[in-house]
């Protein structure tokens, strides 16, 4: 969630937090359901681009329908291009970030088998890459919410 708390703090009514936390745990049942079951591949299908592509669609299509519904969110701060980015951005970060620790992935499946991206950071690395964007996102939202205090 760190890349999405620097997104969010940048861009606020223009990405969604909910649908990009959404879509990162839908893509992740796979795996439960392998870990849970020891049925099929830890990172299989959802692990995929092309599968990244119609979870993103999917689950920006049942929250906006939702929220419209039960009057969660203003519609207007929640619209398709919000949402399809910001699920676009969820799923393919995903897959990306996820193809950098695991060695079971094949990102680009069915079109390929292979997997560029793994090892091209270390694990501790990657970890770290994390941990600080979620602190520097947190540290210009706050940031924001105080200028607007000061000069509004």
């Amino acid at each position: 969630m760190g890349p999405a708390v620097v997104l969010k703090s940048f861009f606020n009514r223009r990405f969604s937090i909910v649908v990009f936390g959404t879509t990162q745990v839908l893509i992740d049942l796979e795996p439960l359901f392998a870990l849970l079951t020891g049925v099929g591949r830890l990172h299989g299908h959802s692990h995929t681009y092309v599968a990244a592509i119609f979870i993103a669609l999917g689950t920006t299509t049942i929250l906006k329908i939702s929220f419209e519904k039960v009057k969660l969110l203003n519609p207007l701060q929640f619209n398709w291009t919000v949402g399809l980015v910001s699920g676009f951005i969820g799923t393919i970060s995903h897959v990306a970030l996820d193809s950098i620790m695991h060695t079971d992935i094949t990102p680009l499946a069915p079109f390929a088998e292979t997997n560029s991206l793994h090892g091209i950071l270390s694990l501790r690395d990657l970890h770290l890459f994390l941990e600080l964007s979620f602190v520097v996102g947190c540290g210009i939202y706050l940031l924001g919410l105080t200028y607007k205090k000061i000069f509004s």
